[in-house]
């Protein structure tokens, strides 16, 4: 392959972090441009090649390539960087090490394990000599390449690459070549990044939810009380930080590799669906995440899902517009859609800052024209997987700032002026529910742990935080429900700030706020009440 001009045009290639994690995605950002016109020169056609590398040192010569890897340490799940050498004599010289490293795993491997799995275990660690058949590292296919002293092998020629359990402990090295169509020569200078060490993912630190009435920590998130005295259903809410909003060295205190969304995606996800939660109410969705990901990821797991996205846009690096917005998620088996409304809060500021006297209009527009939206959904429930007449129990499901059962965030902190722009004196806001914070029910538990109860402020019996950065903390998410109708029969536990370190998000916990949880029993009566006629938009 020829080359052109190196001074003509430059390749820039950046990684999301320069640690990558066991699991997740690797996807670079590349950018092509001319040297002397970056933005007004256009480019010729090219294509970009992307060969990713992993350095395999032996355990015992650091300087050499790793040639044999033990089997049995693999299975044995002992740290992959001690299964390696450089040759079969290294490896049996080193053989009496790994026999004692494979005893300790099995022995750690006891509490768990079955007595077969034991027993093939065993058999697997613990004969005279390895199989050196079965031990070689490379095949014949395998390509190795020595560059700057180091030696390589390659493991992946796509664009993205997901580190897997192999790669830990070792870099990787991406070269990536810009190839001019027409001229069949390379573009520009050929540019390499070399990356930290893998790391593995985090283990991850299930919350318990606590039962109202007699503190009882339940493991089993989705826990049902046993009786069949009224419908019970289990409300999850959870701002999980779009993406767009996690630039620019905002949570410099968390590691890099943790905030890139190719992590927090592996984190969430699995954090989301073991709430095992009958509606979900997500808010920070963004546009991408939530057609790429969420949405097929939850619909596999029984939900059916409307979304609501900002008019507000973004253009990213990618070259495509992006917004966010909040979804709802409810189990199909458990519920039907009757109505839904979507609510854009600037058209109605926008009436209301007409209103105000005129050298207040411009602060009311920054204050008030937000671009928040809110997404009400009606749901009525299933019994026995079809609809019956004689039970016809509806739910109202409101997100994002107010809410008539479910999830809401109020943006106004104790001791703020709550209307400095007099708008009170311009609209009626009240309403006749009879509304009740779910968590609320905290402080009518009987017995309830030390550790809980210190969680709690004693002033307005919410949580301490539910959104908790270096910057600020305090509590900014509820779950409200109508208390003549349902009853808490449950909630998650609480988080505190010693658990939190400096701030989030953080390893453990991938967004800046923390998902609340309740679970409900509809009240024997209510489902006696006739429903009136659903208006066509709010």
């Amino acid at each position: 392959m020829g080359s052109q001009d190196s001074k003509e045009y430059e390749m820039a290639v950046t990684l999301p972090s320069n640690t990558p994690v066991e699991g997740c995605e690797i996807n670079p950002d590349v950018r092509v441009k001319h040297r002397a016109f970056p933005t007004l020169q256009p480019l010729p056609p090219y294509s970009v090649t992307f060969s990713w590398y992993r350095e395999v040192v032996c355990s015992v010569h650091p300087s050499k390539l790793a040639t044999v890897q033990c089997m049995s340490c693999v299975k044995l799940e002992v740290p992959v960087d001690q299964s390696y050498h450089c040759s079969s004599q290294c490896f049996l010289d080193a053989w009496q090490m790994h026999v004692k490293l494979h005893s300790h795993a099995v022995k750690t491997e006891k509490q768990t394990a079955t007595g077969g799995q034991q027993e093939l275990r065993m058999l697997r660690s613990c004969g005279s000599w390895p199989d050196f058949s079965a031990d070689q590292l490379f095949g014949e296919n395998t390509l190795v390449v020595e560059r700057e002293g180091k030696v390589w092998i390659k493991v992946g020629s796509s664009k993205t690459y997901k580190p897997s359990k192999e790669d830990v402990g070792f870099t990787l090295r991406l070269e990536c070549v810009a190839v001019d169509y027409s001229e069949g020569t390379q573009l520009a200078p050929i540019n390499i990044i070399v990356t930290d060490p893998v790391i593995t993912f985090p283990p991850r630190c299930p919350r318990c939810m606590i039962e109202v009435g007699s503190y009882m920590k339940s493991h089993n998130i989705h826990f049902k009380s046993q009786t069949s005295d009224g419908l019970t259903f289990s409300v999850l809410s959870y701002n999980i930080l779009a993406d767009m909003y996690t630039g620019m060295g905002k949570y410099s205190y968390c590691p890099s590799w943790a905030v890139v969304w190719e992590y927090r995606k592996q984190n969430l996800l699995p954090e989301i669906i073991g709430y095992d939660a009958d509606i979900i109410c997500l808010q920070e969705v963004q546009s991408d995440h939530f057609e790429g990901y969420l949405q097929p990821e939850l619909m596999k797991c029984g939900y059916s899902v409307m979304y609501k996205r900002k008019r507000t846009e973004l253009y990213t690096s990618s070259r495509h517009y992006i917004s966010e917005g909040c979804a709802t998620f409810y189990r199909h088996d458990l519920f039907k859609e009757i109505m839904k409304y979507e609510l854009e809060f600037d058209q109605r500021a926008q009436l209301v800052v007409e209103d105000l006297k005129p050298e207040l209009k411009h602060v009311g527009r920054i204050r008030l024209m937000k671009d928040n939206v809110a997404l009400i959904v009606i749901l009525e429930a299933i019994r026995d997987g079809s609809m019956n007449d004689d039970f016809q129990f509806r739910i109202c499901v409101v997100l994002d700032p107010h809410m008539l059962l479910v999830r809401g965030r109020i943006n106004s902190v104790s001791g703020e002026r709550t209307d400095p722009l007099g708008i009170y004196q311009i609209l009626k806001l009240e309403h006749s529910l009879a509304l009740v914070s779910a968590y609320a029910s905290f402080f009518h538990l009987r017995g309830i742990d030390e550790k809980q109860f210190n969680r709690m402020n004693l002033e307005n019996h919410e949580p301490l935080f539910t959104y908790f950065t270096s910057g600020f903390a305090g509590t900014l998410d509820y779950i409200l429900y109508t208390a003549d109708s349902l009853r808490v029969e449950g909630l998650l536990e609480l988080l505190d700030f010693e658990s939190m370190g400096v701030g989030l998000p953080s390893p453990l916990w991938s967004s800046d706020h923390i998902a609340l949880m309740a679970s409900f029993r509809l009240k024997p009566h209510s489902t006696s009440e006739s429903w009136p006629a659903l208006p066509q938009e709010i």
